[in-house]
């Protein structure tokens, strides 16, 4: 008997004897399948209830990771693989290796459901760098490693900078006490207006003097 999708992958076997003419007893029917390329073939129940034939494909696929660092790397790191959400295999990535793995022959499709499975990963938290995870299953994940860099120190000394503003007061007021270019000039102006005030009153006394 053939089976396809015109037939919706059913059929029976009519008209079969439930004896046998031999000796009478009840004849127990079962079925095979003939090897589908492939595929795999579970066949469940009875002659009395049906058969049930599922066939599985049995393709397989490959996953590959590749490791890439932002900053110093670390020794290795560990790659998680999950198969629909749950965890199926693990590998350590290492420079040996070049930051490169495959988990290879990997089930296509669910032997359960049938549908395609959907394969993930996450990576195991490594100290002092953060993970980012790029791709997917078909065309292979890349797991981008970032070293986190310390905090710059801007942290100022407040005595010194008291200090500094001390001395700089200081400098400023000891500046501020010196007279200035324009108060100069102005003593200067006014001490020659004397002398010559005196160096006048001088003359004409002297004048007086004599032609008294």
């Amino acid at each position: 008997m053939v089976v396809d999708q015109s037939t919706q992958w059913s059929g029976s076997f009519d008209g079969l004897p439930q004896y046998d003419v031999t000796d009478g007893h009840e004849i127990a029917y079962t079925i095979e399948e003939v090897a589908l390329d492939g595929y795999s073939s579970l066949i469940t129940g009875d002659a009395k209830h049906g058969f049930v034939v599922t066939n599985t494909n049995t393709a397989k696929v490959t996953v590959p990771v590749t490791k890439q660092w932002v900053g110093t790397p670390s020794t290795n790191a560990e790659i998680i693989l999950y198969a629909d959400g749950i965890e199926k295999d693990r590998a350590t990535l290492t420079a040996q290796d070049e930051w490169t793995h495959e988990f290879k022959s990997l089930p296509k499709y669910n032997v359960i459901t049938g549908n395609l499975i959907n394969y993930t990963i996450s990576e195991t938290p490594i100290d002092g760098y953060k993970s980012t995870i790029k791709g997917n299953q078909n065309v292979g994940f890349t797991v981008i490693n970032t070293k986190i860099e310390s905090p710059i120190n801007n942290h100022v000394d407040s005595n010194s900078e008291n200090s500094d503003s001390s001395l700089s007061e200081n400098t400023t007021s000891a500046v501020s006490g010196l007279p200035q270019t324009g108060d100069s000039n102005k003593l200067l102006f006014f001490v020659c207006l004397a002398l010559t005030v005196s160096g006048v009153t001088l003359i004409t006394f002297l004048t007086r003097k004599l032609f008294l």
